[in-house]
């Protein structure tokens, strides 16, 4: 997928991230990448900073693979002298906080409906389900495979195309206050909450921690959004109390708003078939979970 977007745009949306550089720049890019290994022509390559490799050591393998732009930490600027090609340059102070920045302004530029997705388990499947069911009314972007971080969300969001409608964003966290901060580059208008589970016990201590966490999802919602929640959870309560949404829910239990009913196998090729809130649905997978992700997906198109 190649995204077109001016190097003019970028400078500007770059100054809240501490650009102050060039404005006046002519030509654009042809997407974001952040690993040399992948295709850089016409793109602009991001040097983020992690715990193993920087991405500032393969600057110059970046422009030798055509990289149209450059976005570089300000300490690291005198480097890029010794670069031979035309790759424009732009300078802040966190390349990372530079990479968000760039997301949530293409994600006001595009004006979509963003979903985001979370929960303990089922998230990735979730969003896959739910990408086959958007797909077929609304120009749909999804995370690919579970791009769900603080790099890979901001990615999902710089590959959407203009035209998009319908922006699935899968959102997963180790520890409080990330899912908070990708919902500020988001902004979604509908959460969806899969589960609560004892994941990532060791950063969030207890299942109520893990609860908070998933719960910044559904916090960040505003009154009149929709936040969609698993009737049959230990913490539906808990949930509930922690957004100003409203709220549907999903799940086998008789006080789900959109009630799973009727599951029975499929006697040809495996899986299931149910039906929930009327609406029949089949499924060609094994294992009851999946029975719950597509409910949770279907609640979320349901209700849009």
């Amino acid at each position: 997928m190649v995204i077109k977007v001016e190097l003019a745009w970028i400078a500007e949306s770059l100054k809240k991230a501490g650009y102050r550089g060039r404005e006046e720049i002519n030509g654009t890019i042809d997407g974001i990448t952040i690993d040399t290994r992948r295709d850089c022509r016409g793109k602009m390559f991001v040097a983020l900073s992690g715990e193993v490799r920087d991405g500032h050591d393969f600057l110059e393998q970046a422009v030798e693979k055509g990289a149209g732009a450059l976005l570089i930490a300000r300490e690291r600027q005198a480097e890029t002298e010794r670069l031979n090609g035309s790759a424009v340059i732009f300078a802040v102070p966190d390349t990372l906080k530079g990479l968000q920045r760039l997301a949530s302004s293409w994600r006001e530029e595009v004006g979509p409906r963003v979903i985001g997705i979370t929960g303990s388990t089922g998230k990735t499947g979730t969003k896959e389900i739910a990408n086959l069911v958007f797909s077929k009314v609304y120009r749909t972007h999804a995370t690919a495979g579970n791009y769900n971080n603080h790099i890979g969300l901001p990615l999902t969001l710089l590959s959407m195309e203009r035209d998009t409608e319908i922006c699935l964003a899968e959102m997963g966290a180790n520890h409080r206050k990330e899912i908070d901060t990708l919902c500020r580059i988001a902004r979604p208008s509908m959460g969806v909450i899969t589960n609560i589970g004892p994941a990532h016990l060791e950063y969030f201590g207890d299942l109520k921690g893990v609860a908070r966490a998933k719960a910044e999802l559904i916090e960040s919602l505003e009154e009149g959004d929709t936040a969609i929640l698993p009737a049959d959870d230990e913490f539906i309560e808990f949930l509930r109390d922690r957004t100003r949404a409203r709220i549907k829910t999903f799940g086998l239990g008789e006080k789900a708003d959109y009630r799973i009913e009727d599951i029975e196998n499929r006697q040809e090729g495996g899986g299931y078939r149910f039906r929930i809130a009327g609406t029949a649905m089949e499924m060609t997978v094994y294992g009851r979970h999946h029975i719950l992700n597509g409910a949770a997906a279907a609640a979320a198109a349901l209700e849009m």
